[in-house]
């Protein structure tokens, strides 16, 4: 009898034991598998790194626009060689920008400089084309309508462009935080 107690009880013992191991084993996968989906996370992160460093990059931050004036400054003209072809600034509006319903942390600044829209102008003909088209090429900047043209009423020796709005694109409260990934 004792014999039996003997085997029932190392049975007993065997058996949870080896459901303790089997509770175990199955807590340790899932910790692997969490580990791995943290890990290809962290990956996906730190692959947007260039990404988040070109959109920091193209776009200034809208809270450092304080305004009209700012507005003007971050179309960064000069780097372009050209100029506003009139001295007021008339501010045309700001919008959130959205897609599919929801925001991008992106603003649209509009600014007009006259009651067409915004006029630029160049000293020379010559490389005019080319510098409006870095201009126009540049991320943060947004227009719907562009007519080039010497206009015989304001100085036929010079080229200007009419936009039919001109807006800078601007970066709203940081949307990707950088946040250290150890």
């Amino acid at each position: 009898m004792k014999l039996l107690v003997s085997l029932a009880t190392s049975l007993l013992i065997i058996y949870h034991g080896y459901s303790l191991q089997m509770q175990y084993q199955a807590k340790a996968e899932a910790q692997r598998s969490e580990n791995i989906a943290a890990s290809s996370l962290r990956d996906a992160w730190v692959s947007l790194e260039p990404e988040l460093q070109q959109w920091n990059a193209s776009y200034k931050l809208d809270s450092s626009i304080r305004d009209l004036n700012g507005i003007f400054g971050a179309l960064r003209l000069s780097d372009h060689n050209l100029q506003s072809a009139e001295l007021t600034l008339v501010d045309a509006g700001r919008s959130v920008i959205n897609f599919n319903s929801a925001p991008i942390g992106l603003t649209r600044a509009c600014i007009n400089n006259s009651s067409a829209g915004f006029v630029l102008r160049n000293e020379s003909v010559g490389d005019y084309i080319k510098r409006l088209r870095e201009f126009t090429a540049r991320l943060d900047i947004e227009y719907d309508t562009l007519t080039v043209k010497m206009d015989a009423a304001k100085d036929f020796q010079r080229p200007y462009a009419y936009f039919g709005r001109l807006c800078v694109l601007l970066r709203g409260q940081d949307v990707f935080q950088e946040e250290a990934i150890e």
